[in-house]
Parts: structure tokens; sequence; C-alpha cells
């Protein structure tokens, strides 16, 4: 989010700057840089919405009311949690001062930014740019938190509409109050030395002592509300901590076998079900979580793909459908399909774990779950232990052979399971034996232009399989290599170096030349 608004930024602050010191202007330019391929990634397909990537922020979404515009002022992007015992409907008078003693370090600011205003036409361009700094970075706060970014879990655990954080843009509102407070504080003691005893030492002292005291006040404050004991943490801690590893140790160590299989987390929430793919020891910030609905098989599966929608990630469509199918028992298929996902353990996490804290799903939602699980055909129940319940995807035997769970794989022309090929997390690199005429790679990734393929130093054909991406091979011996390079990459990779590169020289200390008369 603080990318549109620095770029906006950039800009008013080029009319405020003095044309002598527009150099600083520049120091966006490595950020930009940085970020250039999010920027593009987001302003691909502005009709399909992409530009709210701009506006989301990484890892899990979870819903949060966002704060009224006065406290986004203040720099609070929720309302300041109560503290213990003074809780503001129970505690009356007492309760709503002791919670809005949290806002003395804001308010404390506030005032001192606007004190900054009054002083004279040396620092008011300073000033002014601080201000502008905050302004923007208000206006950037307040719209992203009213923009729809993602789907995820609201405060009651059930799937919700996740609106942008708002914290992004308060450090921008925050960073220009201290600029204008900090630069109109620059020569006030001798300013005031010059004058007679008034009412501008007076205030000056009254805003020095709030200044101070303020930002003890809310750290202070903030401790005490946010922890009440060591047993009794609050809603301030959104998440549980983690009591066991997420992936059992027979999913970790299929993960990091030859064939880089993945765990399907599924994690009941109110009559629905959270799926996420995890390729390592759990979910990670680029991790997704698909919500999927549980009541009804046909329902769930076109709210999982967006009512029908053509257009729709057919791999996520496809996992989608999958999910809602094992939610309720009727994933007759269910090797099948997982083997495609590259699945070789589907786990159920236990109670309170990587959800957010009063959300948990209930212990007979729970026992559901896993009761339809255990009779769908295709998975083996390995254990159950501190990281969950753990089943495993049933491999058959001979003719009858369910599909690989291997993440690169080898099929003839007719598509049916040659072998398995070594993989590593994103590229593969190995010896092929001889094999058919017209078999191909296939990979258990989206089809993507990014994907390249040399056999013996020899490019190979890039083909689809469904929404899988495939390359035909050759029937005799040799090496086979795989690759992705992002779109553009290269170039990004090149402009990156050099914006990076000459940052570096710039920042190295060095003499000024002396000029001689």
């Amino acid at each position: 989010m603080l990318l549109p608004a620095a770029a906006v930024l950039a800009v008013l602050l080029a009319l405020v700057v003095p044309r002598r010191r527009r150099w600083v202007l520049a120091v966006p330019v490595p950020a930009l840089a940085l970020l250039g391929p999010l920027v593009l990634e987001a302003l691909g397909d502005l009709e399909a919405g992409t530009w709210r990537l701009l506006l989301a922020d990484p890892g899990a979404a979870y819903a949060a009311a966002p704060a009224a515009p006065w406290l986004a002022v203040l720099g609070w992007p929720v309302a300041p949690p109560a503290f213990p015992g003074l809780d503001p409907a129970a505690g009356g008078m007492v309760g709503w001062l002791a919670r809005f003693a949290l806002l003395a370090g804001g308010a404390g600011l506030l005032l001192a930014a606007l004190a900054a205003l009054l002083r004279g036409t040396g620092r008011a361009r300073a000033v002014r740019a601080g201000w502008l700094v905050a302004v923007v970075g208000l206006v950037a706060a307040l719209a992203a938190a009213r923009t729809d970014v993602a789907l995820g879990a609201g405060p009651d655990g059930t799937a919700a509409v996740v609106a942008g954080w708002a914290g992004a843009g308060l450090s921008l509102v925050v960073l220009g109050l201290l600029l204008a407070a900090v630069v109109a504080g620059d020569g006030v003691q001798a300013a005031l030395g010059t004058r007679s005893f008034g009412w501008a030492q007076v205030g000056a002292t009254v805003l020095s002592v709030l200044a101070f005291l303020g930002p003890l006040v809310t750290a202070g404050g903030w401790l005490v509300a946010a922890r009440v004991g060591q047993d009794q943490p609050t809603a301030v801690f959104a998440l549980h901590g983690r009591t066991a590893p997420a992936v059992p140790a027979v999913a970790a160590e299929m993960q990091g076998s030859s064939q880089r299989s993945r765990v399907l987390a599924l994690t009941p929430l109110d009559g629905e079900v959270r799926a996420e793919l995890w390729r390592g020891p759990g979910p990670q910030l680029t991790t997704a979580a698909a919500v999927i609905g549980a009541r009804d098989l046909a329902e769930a599966t076109a709210a999982a793909t967006g009512e029908g929608d053509a257009a729709a990630d057919p791999a996520a469509t496809d996992l989608a459908d999958l999910v809602a199918a094992l939610a309720v028992g009727a994933a007759d298929d269910a090797a099948t399909r997982l083997g495609a996902h590259a699945v070789s353990i589907v786990v159920v996490p236990p109670e309170a774990q990587f959800v957010p804290a009063g959300t948990e799903p209930t212990t007979a939602e729970r026992r559901a779950l896993v009761a339809r699980l255990d009779a769908t055909a295709g998975l083996e129940r390995v254990t159950e232990n501190a990281s969950g319940t753990v089943w495993r995807v049933a491999r058959g035997a001979g003719d009858d052979a369910t599909p690989s769970v291997a993440r690169a794989r080898v099929l003839d022309a007719d598509g049916a399971w040659v072998q398995d090929v070594a993989a590593g997390m994103v590229g593969v690199h190995t010896e092929l034996p001889r094999g058919p005429e017209g078999r191909r790679l296939v990979l258990a990734e989206r089809a993507d232009a990014g994907w390249r393929a040399w056999y013996d130093g020899r490019p190979l054909r890039a083909t689809t399989d469904g929404w899988h991406q495939a390359f035909e091979l050759p029937p005799h011996t040799g090496t086979l290599t795989v690759r992705y390079t992002a779109p553009q990459g290269a170039a990004w990779g090149w402009a990156q170096g050099a914006v990076f590169g000459l940052t570096l020289l710039l920042a190295l200390p060095l003499r000024r030349r002396r000029e001689v008369d």
C-alpha cells in the first residue's frame, strides 16, 4: 500500500522541495526498482481487480474492524484495547479514561505538529512537507481500510471479505507528523531566549512534556492491556503459538525426498473448510488459503469457483472442487485427484492452531471431517499426534495403481504413468532412461510461459496436460533440466542490479574538494 502513496508523494514533494534539493526525490528509486515486477503484475489486468494487490499485505488474510477516522489521525489502525478489569462497557468513566490514555502518544505528536504550523517562514516549507506526507498517508490508510483485497477468515471464523490493512498508511502519518514537529523544534530554545517570559514559554514546556510522556504512557498502557498474565492472552494476540510441528514427520520426509510431494491441510470452520497446500514446514507468507463450504457439494464447488466463472484459475478450481468433495465425503477418485496436485499427505491440524484466537473449530466439526476422510477411498490413516490427524494417499498395485504423488512424472502418449522424476523445490536436473515414443514430462504446476526445459542441452517443446505444465520428451536416454524464469525476469534483474550498484556508489562517504579562490 505504501507503493502508490510513495508515487503520489514523489509528485507532490517536487512542488514544495527547493530545486537545488530535489535530488532527494531519487530516494524511492531503489524501492521502485525492487517492486517493479509487483507493480506490473498488479496493473496487468485492471478489469479483474489485480490493482488490489497494491493495497494488500503478505500472509494470511484476516478481517479486522477499522478504527474511526479520528483514531486514524492519532496513528491507530484499530480501536485501542481495554485495560484488564476496566472494560469501558462495565467500568464506566474510569474504564473509558484508562482506555483513551493509550492515545496520549498520538495526541501529543499531533499537537506538536499543529504547533509547528506557527513557526516562521524559515522552516515553513519543511513543516508543510511533513504535513503533506501525513495527509497522503492518512488518505492511503482510509482508502486501504475500505477496499476489499482478499477472501479470508472473519472474526467469527467464517469466510469473510477482508479489507486492506491501514497500518502501513498510518506509518506515513506518524512519519509526516514527526517530520513537522522535529523540524519546527529546531532552534526553538534560542528563539524563546530572546523573548520575555509568557505564553510561548508555557506552551513550549507543555508540548515538550506531552511529547516525552505521551509515547511512554501509550507503550506502557499497551503492554499492560495486551497481556494480563502468562496464561490469559487477550484478543490483541490474534494467533496462538505453535505447540508442535505443523508438518508430521512422515510428511516432512516425503517433502524432502526426490518426489517433492506436498501436504494438504484441512481445517473445519463453522460449516466450512479452510484448505492450504504446504510445500514446506507449514503455512508460509505466500501460502494462499481457500475456504470451501461443505454443506452441499454443488453449492460449495460453485462458491469456490466463483459461480462457474470460466476465467477462474483452473488449478485453484480443481483443488476447490476436490476439497469440497472431500469435505462432504463424495471424493470417489481422491487418490488420483490428490496425486495431480502432488499431495501425498492429508492432515487435519489440531484445534486452536493456525486460526485466529476465538475462531477455533469445535470438536464436533473436526470429528465429522475426520470421519469423512476415514471413509474416503484412497486415503489411509497413518496416525494422530500433536500435528493432527494424518492420512497418506494410498497407491494401488499392478494395473490399478493410482497416479504418482511426485511433483514431476513421465507419462506415455496415452497418459499412463511411466516413472517418477527426481525434482527439486523448483527446477529439475536428472538423468532419464530410454522410454516409449511420445512420452511427456508433466509437472504438478500451473502451465506458465516461464517454464523452460532442455534435454541434453536442446530445448524441449512446451505443452499442457489440462492445467499442468508439460514438455514433450524424446525416447532416448538423456539429461533433463527444467527451470522457471519469471517473464521479463532477466531485464528486471539487470535493471535492479544497475540501480542498486549506483545507489551503493552514491552512499559511499567521499571527501569534498576544497574550493580555492
